[in-house]
């Protein structure tokens, strides 16, 4: 028993019980958080679906210790890539990670309808 690793059985246990492979190891980061931090633009590059969250997540390259939820538009983008794949959350994600994933820019801006604020995606 001299030469266990508390650390590392640690980190094991911490990445079994994780409801996503990508939220194992990262911290929650807010979208306005990301937004102060980089008004220009995220990459986005990878994505998994989190059935007890009934959503997605996502990380970026640019806080590769982080983890974001996705909004609506984010959740859609998503549903359009895995929606490519029959459903296969997995594979869709996969390939999108080895394409190098993609450029946004998220700004928080007003409804001129409704009055509300939401954060508005472009892809860059």
């Amino acid at each position: 028993m001299a030469n266990m690793n508390f650390k590392d059985l640690a980190t094991q246990a911490v990445a079994e019980k994780a409801i996503s492979a990508i939220i194992a190891g990262r911290v929650s980061m807010s979208t306005d958080d990301a937004i102060a931090a980089f008004p220009e633009c995220i990459t986005i590059n990878n994505f998994d679906y989190v059935a007890d969250w009934e959503h997605y997540v996502y990380t970026i390259k640019e806080a590769p210790d982080k983890f974001l939820s996705a909004g609506s538009a984010l959740e859609n983008i998503f549903k359009k890539f895995v929606e490519m794949y029959d459903g296969a959350v997995e594979d869709a994600a996969a390939d999108f990670a080895k394409s190098g994933g993609i450029k946004v820019k998220l700004n928080k801006t007003k409804s001129n309808r409704t009055g509300k604020t939401f954060t508005n995606v472009t892809i860059l």
